[in-house]
C-alpha cells in the first residue's frame, strides 16, 4: 500500500473525529481490528500518526499472511506430489534386483533425487509468484 492511499484512508478514519472511541470504532468496521487499551491511550495522544502507523502495519500483516499462505500451498502440494513419487519408487525399486543393483542404495539414491527435484519446484514456483506480484 502507497502511501497516498494509507493518507487517503486515514483521513476517512479521521473524517467523523479524533477521539479513541470514533478511530477504534472506524478500525473494528473497516479493518476488522480492535484496539487494545495501549493503542487507545496512543491514539488519544497523537491520532493522526497513530492511525497513519497504524494503517501501514495493517497492511503489511495483511501481505505476510497473504504470503504465508502462498508458501503453504506451494509446500502442501509439492510435498503431496513427492510422497506420491516416493510410493511409486517404493513399488518400482524390486525390479532393479533384476540387474544386479542393490535395491537399498538404489532406494536411497533415486529418493533423494526426488527429494532434490521437490525443492527445486519449490523454489521455482516461489521466485516465479514473487516475480509475478
Amino acid at each position: 500500500m502507497d502511501d497516498t492511499t494509507i493518507e487517503r484512508r486515514a483521513k476517512e478514519c479521521l473524517a467523523g473525529g479524533t477521539s479513541a472511541d470514533h478511530v477504534a470504532a472506524w478500525f473494528e468496521k473497516e479493518c476488522l481490528l480492535h484496539l487494545s487499551e495501549f493503542d487507545r491511550e496512543q491514539c488519544e495522544a497523537d491520532p493522526q500518526t497513530f492511525v497513519r502507523a497504524r494503517l501501514r502495519s495493517f497492511m503489511r500483516q495483511e501481505l505476510e499472511q497473504f504470503e504465508r499462505w502462498v508458501l503453504l500451498q506451494i509446500y502442501d502440494e509439492a510435498w503431496k506430489n513427492n510422497l506420491h513419487a516416493m510410493d511409486q519408487l517404493r513399488d518400482s525399486i524390486g525390479f532393479r534386483a533384476f540387474s544386479q543393483k542393490d535395491p537399498r542404495i538404489e532406494f536411497k539414491r533415486e529418493s533423494a533425487r526426488v527429494f532434490n527435484e521437490m525443492q527445486e519446484t519449490i523454489r521455482d514456483r516461489v521466485t516465479d509468484i514473487a516475480f509475478r506480484g
